[in-house]
């Protein structure tokens, strides 16, 4: 299994669950990831589009607006009309 696609793929699903945003420090506590570590991983996916950032605050970017749609909560929902989990 290839470890840095597991926690990109963790970053999407968390990010997903904050509309506001959510900071690399924040990802990194709660997907326990060295931060050094999640910063490299959300400048990629910032660089790549599946992430935007403003203020420090990281949201689901243009390339994750496909896989995803936003419920009248603000949260993230998964195409397949599933809400996502709020799960490390």
């Amino acid at each position: 299994m290839f470890t840095s696609v597991v926690k990109a793929l963790r970053v999407l699903e968390m990010v997903s669950t904050h509309p506001q945003g959510i900071s690399a420090k924040c990802l990194s506590d709660a997907l326990a990831v060295p931060v050094a570590t999640m910063y490299r991983i959300v400048r990629t996916m910032q660089h790549e589009g599946w992430l935007e950032s403003t203020d420090g605050l990281y949201r689901l970017g243009t390339a994750a607006a496909p896989l995803f749609r936003v419920d009248h909560a603000g949260r993230a929902v998964a195409e397949a009309g599933h809400a996502q989990e709020n799960s490390p």
